[in-house]
């Protein structure tokens, strides 16, 4: 049993999914997908990871395909052929919660019977604890870790607390301390473990030169643009009168105003390569000026 705080990931992933009966469908259907259409994405939350997976699902289907999603936790893309299980890390949160999401799944299970492409994600989840599930055991799945730049991804995790909180509302999921940059960390080896390291500032900055060696190393190679994606509480910028651009997102961290304490937890960060020199120069920068 994998345990972090409140969560209990099991072995056995998709015995956490449902009752045996649907259970054993979504095993099922899961055999019927091809090893190398079956993705595990990871990545912190707000790293962009749903724009990622929608770029997944067009190259997939070498054409616009997006994704939609009726229920929280499961996208159909537009064709059917490729399900996306969101955000498995909340599942066996709490019993209720995960007693919503098994019916979520049941739900879809007869669109998961005729899919032909299989994404699953984790967020705030270490690639090595998702490993230790045993799930991308003998290659059955690609791994796929996405990663933003530490002072983006904080940053668009207190603009996103913030307009919640504007809208009198809450979440326990997007907590900026030192458990995150700790996970954060782990993640440094994710590549010599075997994961495609996917660099969302990189990305979405347009660079096809990068995009093209990324589906190549994917097995895959048509590049087409997801759309903005309103799923996981949308874009930090949803709400906002910013259409953001790439400039926006790579200079995310000028955007909002920096709790001091989170300034010097980062600060204490200098000896651990979670930052490039880059960014401790706008570390610096911020800690000057906030």
């Amino acid at each position: 049993m994998l345990s972090m705080s409140r969560l209990t990931l099991p072995l056995d992933l998709l015995a956490s999914l449902g009752a045996p009966l649907e259970t054993r469908r979504l095993d099922a259907a899961i055999d019927r997908v091809p090893r190398e259409s079956r993705f595990l994405v990871a990545g912190m939350r707000r790293s962009g990871n749903h724009a990622v997976i929608g770029w997944l699902a067009n190259a997939l289907q070498a054409d616009v395909d997006p994704l939609t999603y009726e229920w929280m936790g499961v996208g159909i893309s537009a064709s059917g052929n490729t399900v996306h299980l969101n955000d498995i890390t909340t599942v066996g949160l709490k019993p209720r919660g995960r007693r919503a999401k098994s019916r979520r799944l049941r739900g879809d299970l007869p669109a998961l019977d005729q899919a032909t492409r299989l994404i699953v994600s984790f967020e705030d989840v270490e690639c090595r604890q998702i490993d230790n599930l045993g799930l991308a055991a003998g290659g059955q799945w690609t791994r796929v870790l996405v990663k933003r730049s530490v002072l983006n991804l904080l940053a668009s995790r207190l603009a996103r607390i913030q307009a919640l909180v504007d809208q009198g509302r809450g979440t326990p999921f997007l907590q900026s301390d030192q458990k995150l940059l700790d996970r954060i960390a782990g993640d440094l080896t994710a590549a010599s473990a075997g994961w495609n390291v996917i660099d969302f500032d990189r990305w979405s900055s347009g660079d096809s030169a990068y995009r093209a060696d990324v589906l190549g190393g994917l097995g895959l190679s048509v590049d087409i643009d997801p759309a903005v994606t309103r799923h996981g509480n949308g874009s930090s910028f949803t709400g906002s009168s910013i259409q953001p651009e790439s400039s926006d997102l790579l200079s995310r961290w000028k955007l909002v105003e920096w709790p001091d304490d989170l300034l010097d937890l980062l600060a204490l960060e200098r000896n651990r390569p979670i930052m490039t020199e880059v960014e401790l120069d706008h570390l610096g920068e911020l800690r000057r000026t906030c």
